[in-house]
């Protein structure tokens, strides 16, 4: 078998798919490709006098044991001659080989290299050349030169960076840059330990690695006498006690240039850790951060317990991305993009912290690139995440993506199994510490353990998130959805006529499996604006009143119904009077808020509307106030956001404030929340 069959075997039998078209799109393949792998596979099979991989009609595979565990083995002992790699890969590694070849480099050595037909080696640099342009680079051929890669020195450091993050998520990855760098893993790997130790910090799976091949593939360039003398990097970054340990102990055959001692030092104080905080700070970032965190409690109403550590966890996620952004090493491949859908409040957040970030890109003099804005916003909502596990089964979950990744995968996994206690959200490098202290692992990677494993994705679709929560359930024995599933199509073919059995099995199968976890299931919506502002809450008046007397008015349908107390108005009241405070929404609408604490005993949002503006310390022209009175954290997140577009809105604040009846207010609510 070749490398191709062996990548589709650890598709079936590592990561459970079991369905053609997943395969397909997976690994890039045609029908026919994909057949003809299989064919293969079942000609090595039968040699060895064992039983064939079966499609179904659905397309879904299935192997049987003795052929599985034979499969098991000729996985681990295939050797890596004759790799596979779509037109993408292919074009990368050609970069990465250019980058760092001390040879004249012919069309003769491109094709061998990637073990491709000189056609398809033509083909792959025209590619490449398209590439470069994006990073104001050029590919040159000369007969005396071969082909090079050629521009500035700092684009080059950049690209770098950009193509190991991505071939690190290739099949093999490190492997691939082993072989292109030529330098051996381990002496990188212990000086990455020894600057860790140094700085005091743990970087997360993802970027320890992360550092470790890049400096590989840096090592190879500096090598290739490819990198001339002149500075590339203009970052003073020299003036810190990482900068004297890092040009102390890196060992000067690594370096090419000067400028090399201050971009390694980058790599290293601008990877995301998931222990401890690099020293080198901006000095106004904590400031800066105070203010965030101020005015995301202001917008969700959302008072963050322990702020003073929240602000310094904070802090040490931003110092990173602060220089990731600044000098070009943009985060690549998180997996927050495709979490995005599945997580609850997510997109509120983002929202949210698009809004506070305004002093960050002050400093940085640039926007935030969506990705940063998505982590900071998963950090936010993990934070505000209250999870209890019980005492059951204990597993752990390994995760190579950072520490923010892992608590997605950490929250997933506990809601899909409330049979399991989960005990643990780690890297690798710490489930080594640790691994004989729990019955069942979780993991994106393949670990070296007698507990249970299971190898999934970081971020899962609901039909691969059933599967696994069937294959668990059903190898740990609680429960048996497999006889319950017999049982059940036995009684239906009893009374009636199965026309499509496969297809009904499924459906039943993953009706039994949501039934018994109800975090599989699909999330219900947040409640809207109007699941808080009933007629009941809604209120007018014509009069000239001062903004407490309007406070009092807006406030009293809430206390009749027992919602607040004398207490909340008595903070709100106090609240507003600060010239500090700004709870409003655009210019017309007062928002007075306080924390659960202080007198709010339900939800609910009062609605008064007055023809006269009303003037507040901070707001001279308010014509709508809603005092909101919220008893939990997130789940008026929805409401608010509704409220806010209102608010933002001239033609609907209009109608709002000439509206003369109740009837008329939640039919206009009504109609702009559907907008």
């Amino acid at each position: 078998m070749d490398d191709r069959e062996t990548v589709v075997l650890k598709q079936i039998i590592h990561f459970q798919v079991n369905k053609s078209f997943e395969l397909e799109r997976k690994l890039n393949l045609t029908p026919r490709q994909l057949s003809y792998s299989l064919k293969k596979i079942n000609i090595e099979l039968d040699r060895n006098n064992l039983a064939s991989i079966t499609r179904s009609n659905a397309g879904q595979f299935f192997i049987p044991n003795e052929s599985k565990s034979f499969l098991e083995k000729q996985i681990q002992s295939i050797p890596d001659t004759n790799r596979y790699f779509n037109e993408n890969q292919r074009m990368y590694l050609t970069i990465l080989y250019l980058l760092t070849s001390g040879e004249i480099v012919s069309l003769v050595h491109i094709y061998e290299f990637l073990n491709v037909s000189k056609t398809t080696a033509t083909s792959d640099l025209k590619n490449v050349k398209k590439y470069l342009k994006k990073y104001s680079l050029k590919l040159i051929y000369s007969r005396k030169d071969g082909y090079r890669i050629t521009g500035s020195e700092l684009k080059v450091k950049q690209i770098i960076n950009e193509l190991v993050a991505t071939i690190l998520h290739f099949e093999d990855g490190m492997e691939l840059i082993v072989e292109i760098s030529n330098i051996s893993v381990g002496s990188i790997i212990h000086y990455t330990h020894k600057i860790e130790q140094y700085l005091n910090i743990t970087y997360s799976d993802q970027s320890f690695n992360q550092l470790v091949y890049s400096l590989m593939i840096l090592i190879a360039r500096n090598r290739s006498c490819q990198v001339s003398k002149e500075p590339y990097f203009k970052a003073d970054i020299r003036d810190t006690s990482e900068y004297d340990f890092i040009s102390n102990v890196i060992p000067e055959k690594w370096i090419a240039n000067k400028d090399d001692y201050k971009w390694i030092l980058l790599l290293f104080i601008s990877a995301n850790t998931v222990e401890g905080q690099i020293q080198y700070q901006n000095s106004d970032l904590l400031e800066i951060v105070h203010e965030m965190v101020q005015q995301f409690e202001s917008l969700t109403y959302v008072e963050i317990k322990n702020k003073p550590d929240f602000e310094k966890r904070l802090v040490a996620h931003i110092q990173p991305m602060i220089l990731r952004i600044r000098y070009g090493l943009h985060l690549k491949d998180s997996g927050i993009k495709s979490a995005v859908k599945n997580v609850k409040n997510h997109q509120m957040f983002v929202d949210t912290v698009s809004q506070i970030v305004k002093p960050l890109e002050k400093e940085l003099k640039s926007s935030l690139p969506k990705d940063e804005i998505e982590l900071i916003s998963f950090y936010f909502g993990s934070e505000l995440e209250n999870w209890k596990p019980e005492e059951k089964k204990r597993a752990a979950v390994v995760c190579s993506n950072g520490v923010i990744v892992s608590r997605l995968m950490f929250k997933k996994l506990r809601e899909m199994f409330p049979e399991i206690s989960f005990v643990s959200a780690s890297s690798v490098r710490e489930f080594q510490k640790f691994k004989n202290d729990f019955d069942i692992v979780f993991t994106t990677v393949h670990l070296e353990t007698d507990s249970r494993q299971y190898i999934i994705h970081p971020i899962m679709t609901t039909d691969e998130s059933l599967n696994l929560r069937y294959r668990v359930l059903r190898d740990i024995g609680f429960g048996n959805s497999e006889e319950m599933l017999d049982g059940i199509m036995n009684i239906i073919s009893r009374h009636g006529q199965i026309d499509d059995e496969i297809q009904l099995r499924k459906e039943i199968q993953l009706f039994l499996l949501r039934g018994q976890d109800d975090g599989v299931k699909e999330k219900e919506y947040l409640p809207d604006l109007l699941s808080y502002i009933k007629p009941e809450f809604i209120s007018f008046t014509d009069q000239t009143l001062s903004w407490t007397e309007a406070l009092e008015l807006a406030t009293r349908p809430l206390m009749k119904k027992g919602i607040v107390t004398d207490k909340f108005l008595k903070q709100i009241i106090k609240e507003s009077s600060s010239m500090s405070n700004y709870s409003y929404f655009g210019k017309n609408m007062a928002i007075p808020h306080t924390t659960p604490d202080m007198g709010v005993s339900g939800n609910g949002f009062g609605f008064l509307i007055s023809k006269k503006s009303i003037k507040f310390p901070n707001n001279d022209d308010v014509h709508i106030i809603v005092p909101l009175a919220v008893g939990d954290t997130t789940s008026h997140f929805k409401a608010v956001e509704q409220l806010a577009n209102i608010a933002a809105n001239s033609k609907a604040m209009k109608s709002l404030i000439n509206a003369d009846s109740k009837n008329k207010v939640i039919n206009e609510i009504k109609r702009r929340i559907k907008e």
